[in-house]
C-alpha cells in the first residue's frame, strides 16, 4: 500500500499565497452547544470583524512583502500556542467562523483529493496527541520547519509540534529558498514535488542533510525518489494519514505510538486518541465507538 497523507496538499503555496494571508479565524466558544454550529452575529461581536476566513472580502491591506507574510505565519503560530493552552479555536476552512465547543481546538477543511472538500473539527486533545505520537516516533523534540500551506492539517500540525516542544516555528518557501536548520534537532514537512525539486539544488540538498527528520506525504514518495533521496543522505519518512487523523499517523508503515491501524474488507479502519470530533454540525464520528 502506498503511504501517504492527502492533506499534505500537493501543490504548496508559499507563506502569504492564499493559505496564509487572511487565512486564520478565531472561534468563540459556546458551552450550550452540542451538535451544532451558531453563527455569531458581527454586530454583536465587532471585535472579531476583521479576523477572517480564507476567501472573505476585506479593505484591510494586503500583506505584500515577505517580512509581512512571514509575520502573518508567526501571528498564526502564536494563535497556535494559545489554542492549545485553552484559548480561541482556530477557524481554518472556507466561510465564516462560527462559535464551536469548547473542546474543539481547530477546523481545518479537506483538500478534496478524494471527493468534496469537508470540514473537519479537531479537538485540541487529539492535537497534543498527534504531536506526542510524533515526538515518541522522532526520540525527541525538535524544531518543525513550516514550508506547507497553513490551513491544510499538514501545515497545522508543523506549528502543533514545535509549540508543544516549546520551539519556535521556522518559515520557508515553497522552494525552501532561505531554509536554515538550526541545529540543536530539526525536521520538515513536505510533498514529493518539492523534495525532487530539492535534489535538484546542491546547496538546498546539503541543507536538508542536516535535518533528522523529513516528513513526505501529500502523494506517493515512490521508489525512485526515495532512492535518491536516500543517496543524498537525507532522513525522509513517508507519512499516511489524513485531516481526519491530525495528519499522517502511520510513518514508513508503521502506526505511531497509540495509533491503531486494521485491514477490513478492504477497508483501512484507523483508530487511537488522534481521531477528529466530526464533521460540520456532526459532533462525534462513529470511529470514536
Amino acid at each position: 500500500a502506498n503511504h501517504w497523507d492527502a492533506d499534505h496538499d500537493e501543490q504548496p503555496q508559499p507563506p502569504g499565497h492564499g493559505a496564509y494571508a487572511g487565512s486564520l479565524g478565531l472561534c468563540e466558544f459556546d458551552d450550550a452547544i452540542d451538535g451544532e454550529h451558531h453563527h455569531r452575529d458581527e454586530q454583536e461581536h465587532p471585535e472579531h470583524t476583521t479576523i477572517l476566513a480564507p476567501g472573505t472580502r476585506f479593505s484591510l491591506p494586503v500583506l505584500g512583502s515577505r517580512r509581512d507574510r512571514k509575520a502573518e505565519v508567526v501571528t498564526m503560530s502564536a494563535d497556535v500556542s494559545r489554542m492549545l493552552e485553552g484559548a480561541a479555536a482556530l477557524w481554518l476552512a472556507n466561510g465564516p467562523a462560527p462559535r464551536l465547543p469548547r473542546d474543539v481546538g481547530a477546523v481545518v477543511q479537506t483538500s478534496g483529493t478524494t471527493g468534496s472538500a469537508r470540514r473537519v473539527m479537531l479537538s485540541r486533545d487529539a492535537l497534543r496527541a498527534a504531536a506526542k505520537a510524533a515526538r515518541e516516533r522522532a526520540g525527541g523534540d525538535l524544531t518543525w520547519h513550516l514550508a506547507l500551506p497553513g490551513r491544510y492539517v499538514a501545515g497545522l500540525m508543523v506549528q502543533v509540534r514545535s509549540a508543544t516542544a516549546g520551539r519556535r516555528t521556522p518559515v520557508v518557501p515553497a522552494d525552501l529558498e532561505g531554509l536554515a536548520p538550526t541545529g540543536d534537532g530539526d525536521a520538515i514537512s513536505l510533498v514529493p514535488t518539492q523534495l525532487h525539486r530539492a535534489l535538484q539544488d546542491a546547496a538546498i540538498t546539503k541543507r536538508l542533510q542536516a535535518f533528522d527528520l523529513i516528513l513526505l506525504g501529500g502523494a506517493p514518495l515512490g521508489n525512485e525518489l526515495r532512492e535518491r533521496a536516500d543517496d543524498a543522505g537525507l532522513a525522509v519518512v513517508e507519512s499516511y494519514g489524513m485531516s481526519e487523523t491530525c495528519g499522517g499517523v502511520v510513518w514508513d508503515g508503521t502506526p505511531l505510538p497509540g495509533v491503531g491501524v486494521e485491514l477490513r474488507d478492504g477497508r483501512v479502519l484507523i483508530g487511537g486518541p488522534t481521531l477528529f470530533d466530526g464533521y460540520g454540525h456532526e459532533r462525534r464520528c462513529a470511529a470514536h465507538q
